[in-house]
């Protein structure tokens, strides 16, 4: 699944006061960036947020822990498996709801 996946609603549910605060830092501290560029990280922190609040079931704090990152790249890592199908160890209700 990719950043752009992501559905509105989850975008929405996900977004707390305190990454609303980073989005707007970091979009200060990186003036210089094309507009595309940071339209690209805001939305895959959207995404990333949606994702955390799915699988946490609590709205994203920053820093995260190490454990957290781990577990991002667990969920989204994509693999083959018996039937050459593409899968991931991302839970279906999670994936469903980012879609």
């Amino acid at each position: 699944m990719t950043s752009s996946a992501v559905g509105e609603g989850a975008n929405r549910r996900s977004r707390s006061p305190s990454l609303g605060r980073e989005l707007a830092q970091f979009s200060n501290r990186h003036g210089g960036e094309s507009a595309n560029t940071l339209c690209s990280y805001r939305s895959a922190l959207r995404y990333w947020a949606a994702w955390f609040a799915l699988r946490y079931r609590q709205p994203i704090a920053l820093p995260v822990a190490e454990a957290v990152l781990l577990q991002s790249i667990v969920d989204h890592a994509q693999r083959l498996d018996v039937d050459g199908r593409v899968v991931s160890e991302l839970p279906p209700t999670i994936d469903l709801a980012l879609a």
